[in-house]
């Protein structure tokens, strides 16, 4: 996570507890189906444990019911945790920074969903859950759709350079590059212009690599940092496998009983419980 963060500015114990505070409140909102304005949050590190709770005085009852459906629709949860827990714009980007993907994409037509689809399962991150996958591949083939505008707005671009030339920017980004990558593009060996760079930094340049924008920040953030500073994707991954436990499909009844709770999810005869 260093490569991302400034941990003398901001410490690893910090953005632990602020990534999962942050996390659980989306979780709560989405699941109960309430704005995140009407809730609010908490930590103390000396006893690692964050709080979530109402505004209002008194309460409504929304957190304890959001507890209540991890024990009757524990599913509705999962997916909550999964629309917020995976970034797909992060995802994609470790995707095209992968120079065996690059490799494998044709260069002689523009790619079709189907083909993006194949190599998203073929190269992309392990993920057992469909909704995932399909955003992931939607990110994807976002991305190939702006290669090919790069080879339409630049001449001296062809398809194989615009791929080459976002695999470059990404690579640097996901290394930990803070700003658009340009030294790192004109030394990697990949050709090209000035005006293709130009167009490129808008087409290819992504925001946030580790700093949860898209996912986790929240209008009522209290923490005394920049959120992008005080959150962590890499620390989000690590919780949300952490909130998780995988049993197989012969323990399952028996950790059914044990916890007194149903799976969330069962995928290829493994089930999914909850663990919060």
């Amino acid at each position: 996570m260093s490569r991302y963060k400034d941990l003398e500015q901001v410490d690893l114990e910090y953005i632990a507890h602020h990534t999962a505070a942050h996390y659980l409140m989306q979780i709560v909102s989405d699941v109960s189906g309430v704005n995140t304005t009407m809730l609010f949050y908490g930590m103390d590190p000396s006893t690692r444990e964050v709080f979530i709770f109402e505004r209002t005085e008194g309460g409504q009852g929304i957190v304890d019911l959001v507890f209540d459906e991890v024990t009757t629709d524990p599913g509705s949860v999962l997916e909550a945790m999964n629309r917020t827990g995976y970034n797909s714009q992060v995802i994609n980007e470790r995707l095209w920074a992968d120079a065996d993907m690059i490799d494998s994409l044709p260069t002689d037509s523009q790619l079709t969903e189907d083909q993006a689809r194949e190599i998203v399962q073929e190269f992309g991150e392990d993920i057992p859950y469909g909704s995932v996958r399909d955003r992931v591949a939607e990110e994807f083939i976002s991305t190939a759709d702006r290669a090919a505008q790069l080879r339409e707005n630049v001449e001296t671009s062809d398809l194989e350079d615009a791929y080459d030339l976002k695999n470059a920017i990404a690579k640097a980004q996901i290394e930990g590059t803070d700003s658009f990558p340009e030294r790192e593009v004109r030394t990697s060996g990949v050709e090209a212009s000035d005006a293709a760079l130009q167009t490129a930094k808008s087409l290819f340049y992504s925001p946030d690599i580790d700093g949860c924008v898209e996912n986790l920040h929240l209008s009522g953030c209290i923490s005394g940092h920049e959120q992008s500073d005080s959150l962590s994707y890499v620390v989000l991954e690590e919780l949300r496998d952490f909130l998780l436990t995988e049993v197989d499909e012969a323990d399952a009844t028996e950790h059914m009983f044990d916890t007194e709770r149903l799976p969330a999810a069962t995928i290829n005869d493994t089930h999914i419980f909850l663990d919060f």
